[in-house]
């Protein structure tokens, strides 16, 4: 994808590497929106948890998403985009089986507790990792990219509460929602071995007569030429 600080939606929407990555803030970002809308349904119903109880659990989860979101920073840049991202998305995909295997009528045991608080390391450890992966699959179109994936993810919130609310606060809405983390997984898996290839592909054509390697970014697919290899 050319740089371009002005790229058509079309465009974006057609690259399918910028969908994977909008998919993986809809997922995380949008995820918690939904599990956070969806969280007081579950516990009323399906833990039979008082009114004071609800409000503080799901008052502490969408915290809890919220400062580790921030807090994994430091984590995500020395890990990089890609890999804190998966890394992410396996440890949301945990956290949601166990929290949708918990006994019903007992939020205490030890299931529902350790599920959430998973839940909340892994969907901020990915929603961080999303927007550190954008730079480097699109150095040259990180603002559009950027505002597109910020712009879905926040849409993915509305649409995954209404699909979750559908099921009535049942277990079974978090299936639903572990079966979406783990081909996210796999969505990850593939970009990123596609963006590995890609770079040293590029990286193996482009040697100067000096041996040097040129300097490129994965995301960048028309960003060197012949003629700018040539004579850049």
């Amino acid at each position: 994808m050319p740089a371009d600080s002005h790229l058509a939606l079309w465009t974006i929407f057609s690259d399918w590497h910028a969908l994977v990555l909008m998919l993986n803030y809809v997922v995380s970002f949008g995820g918690f929106l939904a599990i956070g809308n969806f969280l007081p349904n579950h516990l009323l119903k399906y833990h039979e948890t008082d009114d004071t109880v609800t409000l503080l659990i799901t008052a502490a989860f969408l915290t809890l998403v919220c400062v580790k979101r921030v807090l994994y920073g430091p984590l995500t840049d020395k890990l990089e985009g890609p890999n804190s991202t998966i890394l992410g998305m396996v440890v949301t995909g945990i956290g949601a089986f166990i929290f949708a295997s918990s006994p019903r009528g007992n939020f205490w045991d030890w299931r529902p507790i350790s599920g959430l608080f998973i839940l909340t390391s892994g969907m901020g450890c990915a929603a961080s990792g999303t927007f550190k992966w954008i730079p480097l699959a699109f150095p040259g179109n990180t603002g559009p990219i950027g505002g597109a994936v910020g712009s879905i993810g926040a849409l993915g919130g509305f649409i995954l509460s209404t699909i979750l609310g559908a099921m009535g606060g049942e277990a079974k809405s978090i299936h639903l929602f572990t079966g979406l983390v783990i081909f996210m997984i796999v969505l990850d898996g593939i970009l990123d071995y596609q963006e590995y290839k890609e770079h040293h592909s590029v990286k193996q054509m482009c040697q100067d007569r000096r041996g040097k390697s040129v300097v490129f970014h994965a995301g960048d697919h028309d960003l060197i030429t012949a003629h700018e290899f040539e004579h850049g």
